[in-house]
């Protein structure tokens, strides 16, 4: 978490936020590519490439920007492991909001050293600002993200992961300013179509699964014999 959320903020400051917001969200992406059991499914991870590729623009990128794609990537990959931690402790029948309290509080104490060196301290209009990013930032997304993975599931959750990028680059856009070339739009456009395509298409093939098995249990008979 103190990685995904460092990182995450840092690649914000050199690169817009729906580009960020885009390649953040192929942390849960990957995660479900991952886990594919059909091959016809191999073409929404191509989708995205071609996605990630029109946003990144290697061939034109400069430093402050490459540093900035690099930094989102780390908290993707962040976000990836986050994702399948809170769906591994949230399957537990004892857990609940308290777990996921600990887990900002050990964040909170590896960042710690960050607060303390090189820092002014800070004044009452940034102490007012820090609490409403802490609780708009932190408390109130990783609360609703962590019970969305315990009763929607990863499926679920991983189609609502599919309109950050363009909630960011709306933002990014109305707030901050941010216009993105015809390029990134059709990047973007292509990472949210993927996300939604893969988590939807291995949604309903489980379905079909789990619809299968008790015709075949009936076929076979109680004793598991024709």
């Amino acid at each position: 978490m103190a990685a995904m959320n460092t990182s995450y903020y840092l690649a914000v400051e050199r690169i817009p936020l729906g580009i960020a917001a885009a390649l953040f969200y192929l942390g849960p992406f990957l995660v479900a590519v991952a886990s594919l059991r059909r091959a016809r499914l191999l073409v929404w991870p191509a989708i995205a490439l071609v996605g990630v590729i029109a946003i990144t623009r290697p061939d034109q990128g400069s430093v402050e920007s490459i540093v900035g794609i690099l930094l989102a990537l780390l908290a993707a990959a962040s976000l990836a492991g986050y994702t399948i931690l809170s769906h591994l402790l949230g399957r537990s029948a004892q857990a609940g909001l308290g777990d996921l309290s600990l887990s900002v509080c050990v964040s909170a104490v590896v960042l710690l050293p960050t607060l303390v060196v090189g820092n002014a301290p800070a004044n009452g209009s940034q102490i007012g600002t820090l609490i409403l990013l802490g609780a708009l930032g932190v408390a109130l997304p990783f609360a609703c993200d962590y019970q969305a993975l315990r009763f929607g599931g990863p499926a679920l959750v991983g189609t609502l992961f599919a309109l950050d990028p363009v909630a960011g680059a709306v933002v990014g856009l109305i707030a901050l300013g941010q216009v993105l070339t015809m390029s990134a739009i059709l990047g973007l456009i292509a990472i949210c179509l993927a996300g939604a395509g893969l988590t939807i298409g291995t949604a309903m093939g489980e379905r079909r699964h789990e619809l299968r098995q008790p015709q075949r249990h009936q076929r076979l008979g109680p004793t598991g014999t024709p």
